[in-house]
């Protein structure tokens, strides 16, 4: 039998098993503001770089990623503008 998880509930799931607890090493918590700070103007960076020095293929293919990226983010945006969630966080949720 496969249990029924609100959403509300897989927030909060998810927000303890991928966020840092004040407890965890401070190695982690450098690494993770690192990746955060660094990882996406490094894609976004290479994503351009890809469009403009790469073959044809390697061209359409950025744009491709591009494209799906704004439909993503275009979908991501209709349904929290139709269904709004607070973000668990915001709820005093803590990792």
């Amino acid at each position: 039998m496969v249990a029924m998880v609100a959403m509300g509930d897989l927030d909060r799931i998810l927000f303890s098993h991928w966020n840092l607890a004040p407890g965890d090493p401070a190695w982690a918590v450098n690494l993770a503001r690192m990746a955060s700070g660094l990882l996406p103007p490094l894609a976004i960076l290479s994503l351009v770089a890809l469009i403009v020095l790469g073959s044809r293929r390697w061209r359409l293919l950025g744009l491709e990623i591009v494209l799906a990226m704004v439909i993503t983010w275009l979908l991501a945006y209709a349904i929290n503008g139709l269904w709004p969630q607070p973000r668990p966080f915001s709820l005093g949720s803590r990792p």
